[in-house]
């Protein structure tokens, strides 16, 4: 009996994190998804035509509710994972997805897309403790790094 062959894809996706300053303090941005199981920074794949730099700004706002702007990039994060494909076939998944640090301009996380079941802004000790990713709580870190170097 042999193994079955598993595909190998790869992806490309950027997102941001996003901060604004609330009562004096910086707060960022956080996507609840997977009925609550996940807790992770705002991001998604690279639309035809797009830049790295405008698909992380239109995630944001399509996962967020909020217009932002871009200060720096953060880094990148690459990990794997296996799904099936569109005609049932396991396939591992590369992926690399780049973040930036981004100020928000306006908005409501109120108005977030249905890809995401709830958006809150949290302290960034609180975002630390609170994001499911051992890679976003890396890049969180990074940026609060730089946050504070901002001000």
């Amino acid at each position: 009996m042999g193994k079955s062959k598993v595909g190998k894809e790869r992806e490309v996706s950027s997102g941001g994190v996003v901060f604004r300053t609330l009562r004096g303090e910086p707060v960022v941005a956080l996507c609840r998804r997977w009925r609550g199981r996940v807790w992770c920074l705002p991001k998604g794949g690279i639309e035809s035509g797009e830049t790295v730099r405008e698909a992380a700004l239109r995630e944001v706002r399509e996962e967020t509710g909020v217009v932002a702007q871009i200060l720096q990039r953060l880094g990148e994060t690459r990990y794997r994972y296996r799904r099936n494909n569109r005609w049932g076939n396991p396939v591992e998944v590369a992926k690399r997805v780049t973040f930036y640090l981004m100020v928000r301009l306006e908005g409501n996380i109120t108005r977030h897309d249905h890809e995401v079941e709830q958006v809150r802004w949290f302290s960034l000790p609180d975002a630390l403790d609170r994001a499911t990713f051992p890679s976003e709580r890396m890049i969180l870190r990074r940026a609060a790094t730089r946050i504070r170097q901002l001000s």
